[in-house]
């Protein structure tokens, strides 16, 4: 029986599809509604919270879609002609430093989030618990990213900069 191994450039590659359809497309649903349903200014702690994380991942939405896809679909790109880092001058490496440690403080930054709003109690009322019952929703949603960016999506990249000599 013969087995057909996946390059990890390949692998990345059917994650970032995976993830955009997954996690951003649903986080993106999800903010929108959920910008909807809160008040824009409250006095309560709570929606304050809630408007706090929908405005971290909208960020992260933001950042994946202009920065960290492209940079992954180039990256991949130049694993398939053999580029080799190292004939680059140190703005290269740099850069691809940069990119790894961005989703990181992207993921510290939300999960500091999902801390203080777990931590608060949200207020009762029908409109109050449609909203916490949505605020819920995104954040095991984004848990559920960050989780697959760390342990899967990161390693991929790092196993895919080294192919090219990015040691970043």
């Amino acid at each position: 029986m013969h087995t057909q191994t996946i390059s990890a450039g390949e692998e990345l590659a059917d994650l970032i599809s995976e993830m955009d359809q997954k996690y951003l497309n649903s986080i993106d649903t999800l903010c929108s509604k959920g910008s909807c349903l809160l008040p824009p200014v409250s006095s309560d702690y709570y929606s304050n919270y809630c408007l706090s994380l929908i405005a971290l991942a909208e960020q992260h939405l933001r950042l994946s879609r202009i920065s960290w896809i492209p940079y992954l679909l180039e990256l991949l790109d130049k694993e398939d002609v053999g580029h080799d880092c190292r004939s680059c001058f140190n703005a290269c490496t740099i850069r691809h430093t940069a990119q790894v440690a961005g989703i990181l403080q992207s993921h510290k930054e939300i999960q500091a989030s999902l801390g203080l709003l777990s931590a608060i109690t949200p207020p009762y009322s029908k409109v109050a618990d449609e909203q916490h019952q949505l605020i819920q929703t995104l954040a095991n949603t984004l848990a559920a990213m960050i989780s697959t960016e760390e342990q899967k999506m990161i390693p991929l990249i790092r196993q895919v900069q080294e192919a090219i000599h990015a040691h970043g």
